[in-house]
């Protein structure tokens, strides 16, 4: 099974306060992110569990009066409604949210707005979420860490021979050698045997 259950909720109609910003490297740089990153919330959240979350965004943008309407080509065609759901992936791509982790100092970190609930690399068409709202569950927490972790694998993978990104490579190697041994030993610890609390007999009663 290549997916991770997200559960349903009410779908509300406005997303709650958060940061965003734009990717770095994202074309998009002179619009307003926060803007945009609210307009994607919403659509998401009124369409959860939705495996073509895409196209739902198309359909939103297609209202002229949407905060996201100028970022489409609205010429019809069946091409052109496929390079609309392209343009709706990227643009879906390269909105981050920001979040504020509690410590001495607050330390910001930059997330993607939502995570795909499939595996990486999977050509399955699966549902997102809330990048940061699956970090408070356990089990999308892990399946978001797992991504992340197949992700980092693959950019080793292809650029290997490549000088340049050598002590990015190496940082990869290791941090993916620690995991596969957290992994092992998780899997090879035997569980704690039960101690076998004898009954006691009942006492026979005297004739």
């Amino acid at each position: 099974m290549s997916t991770t259950t997200v559960e349903k909720s009410a779908a509300p109609t406005t997303p709650p306060t958060k940061k965003y910003v734009w990717r770095e490297g994202a074309r998009f740089g002179a619009q307003d992110p926060q803007i945009v990153g609210q307009t994607l919330a919403v659509i998401e959240m009124n369409n959860r569990g939705c495996k073509d979350l895409d196209q739902k965004i198309v359909d939103a943008a297609r209202l002229p009066s949407s905060p996201i309407h100028s970022y489409f080509d609205w010429s019809d065609s069946v091409a052109a409604k496929k390079w609309r759901q392209e343009q709706a992936a990227l643009l879906r791509r390269s909105i981050k949210v920001v979040i504020t982790q509690a410590g001495a100092p607050s330390k910001m970190i930059q997330l993607p707005i939502f995570t795909s609930e499939t595996k990486f690399g999977s050509r399955e068409k699966g549902s997102f979420f809330p990048t940061d709202d699956g970090m408070k569950t356990p089990s999308l927490r892990q399946h978001i860490l797992q991504r992340a972790l197949d992700e980092a694998r693959a950019f080793m993978n292809k650029y290997q021979t490549l000088s340049g990104v050598q002590p990015i490579i190496k940082s990869i190697q290791s941090v993916l050698a620690k995991h596969a041994a957290k992994a092992k030993k998780k899997s090879t610890k035997k569980p704690k045997a039960r101690k076998q609390v004898k009954k006691k007999r009942p006492k026979k009663k005297k004739p």
